[in-house]
């Protein structure tokens, strides 16, 4: 009986240790980055973006005086993808520890973002 339990427990690491999910993508980590104001935009205001990766998921805040929106999307194993910033669809760019991002905002503005990942706390 203990040989099952122990076949079936080593089975089951095997399983959930090859899925991909599991890896570390190249670009996980804190991202924090900058949006300059655009001249003759309607919103047009100074914002701070955080990006959260997880693999090849994207999550985030977009934060400005008139409140926050979320940011979620998806990136690939060569750094590039796709957001959505509110209802707003954009593109981003991950390279080393720089990103860039450009999204269409209200009124066919087009707002973009540049960043670096967020230094690893020190232990």
């Amino acid at each position: 009986m203990r040989t099952i339990h122990l076949w079936s427990g080593l089975a089951m690491l095997a399983i959930l240790g090859a899925g991909p999910s599991f890896a570390a993508g190249p670009f996980d980590g804190n991202w924090i980055g900058q949006v300059p104001p655009v001249a003759g935009c309607a919103g047009n205001a100074r914002a701070s973006l955080t990006l959260i990766v997880n693999g090849t998921e994207v999550t985030g805040v977009l934060r400005n005086l008139g409140g926050r929106v979320a940011v979620v999307g998806t990136v690939d194993k060569d750094g590039k993808g796709s957001v959505h910033v509110a209802r707003n669809y954009g593109t981003l760019q991950f390279s080393g520890d720089k990103f860039a991002m450009v999204w269409e905002a209200q009124r066919g503005c087009t707002r973009r973002a540049e960043g670096t990942r967020e230094a690893a706390p020190s232990p």
